[in-house]
């Protein structure tokens, strides 16, 4: 006499040998990258909001100094670069009325840029210029046509943005990026879940005469299903602790490169960092989770 097996037992793991599927490996490995893209994708997001937030509560007086980088990667023209910002600062001190002077440097642009896409960072600090905010008590002391000449004269190729026209300028630029990042994450998020899905109808297929056997001993159509969920669960698990751990190596990385003690090193192990870190692999595991459930239970109920 048979017995049904319950239908949400857990006390079979092994009925259906998923590990001896040829695509399996190559699964968490896919996992793993979506994972690495889905937080790196919103850590740019955050990061880009935090950013925007900071200027618009800053921007009330003040301004920016451009300083456009040299041509060529060599030596003489990093000189010229760090004497030209040297020069710059020091005409900055000598204003009246400046509080305070921040050197956003191409270390920590290429930081921030590096996050969103696998862009060389030796070309980004080629291109990128070097930006110094300069923050003031009264804008109404400092005539900014005035200082302009004196940059033209002393730092050639400098270029002075007033606060309001330059956050406004990156304020667009990050808004257009950020809803680009959002874009791309709903895409992987749909491909996690169609790759579950199709992974999910792979095994039904590779198994079908295990499965035809286990009906045959009274097992249900849940209880099979579990054991694809529990599948799912695992290759999730472990392509999302990989894609996790690459993600949470390229922050250091970014870190060590960095020039320590500034806003950028300290946003890059903030809430807006990690949590998209932790968050992604629950949130693609839990969408495999679920497309397997739902894949499982859809085709075992159009069966005979």
């Amino acid at each position: 006499m048979t017995h049904p097996l319950p239908p949400n037992s857990l006390e079979h793991p092994a009925d259906l040998p998923f590990e001896g599927d040829a695509h399996s490996q190559t699964l968490v490995r896919i996992v793993a990258l979506m994972v690495f893209l889905v937080s790196s994708f919103l850590c740019f997001s955050f990061l880009s909001s935090d950013l925007i937030t900071q200027w618009e509560q800053g921007a009330a007086s003040g301004f920016t100094v451009e300083l456009a980088p040299s041509e060529g990667a060599t030596g003489g023209a990093q000189v010229r670069d760090m004497s030209a910002q040297w020069k710059a600062l020091e005409i900055l001190g000598k204003v009246k009325g400046v509080t305070k002077t921040e050197v956003i440097s191409k270390s920590a642009l290429s930081g921030i840029t590096g996050l969103f896409g696998e862009v060389s960072t030796r070309n980004i600090q080629e291109a990128q210029p070097v930006f110094i905010d300069v923050q003031v008590s009264d804008m109404s002391e400092i005539d900014l046509r005035v200082l302009d000449q004196v940059f033209q004269r002393h730092v050639p190729g400098a270029t002075i943005h007033p606060e309001r026209e330059f956050h406004e300028n990156m304020k667009q630029l990050l808004s257009i990026a950020t809803v680009v990042t959002f874009l791309l994450t709903s895409l992987v998020l749909g491909i996690a879940f169609a790759l579950a899905v199709f992974s999910a109808h792979s095994g039904l297929v590779i198994h079908k005469k295990i499965i035809e056997i286990l009906h045959l001993v009274g097992a249900q159509d849940v209880y099979i299903a579990n054991q694809f969920q529990q599948h799912a669960l695992r290759l999730g698990l472990r392509g999302g602790l990989y894609g996790a751990a690459l993600s949470l190596g390229t922050l250091v990385f970014f870190y060590i490169q960095l020039p320590g003690s500034t806003a950028a090193t300290q946003a890059l192990f903030s809430f807006q960092s990690l949590g998209p870190i932790v968050g992604a692999p629950l949130v693609i595991t839990a969408l495999m989770v679920l497309a397997a459930r739902l894949t499982v239970m859809r085709e075992l109920s159009r069966q005979p």
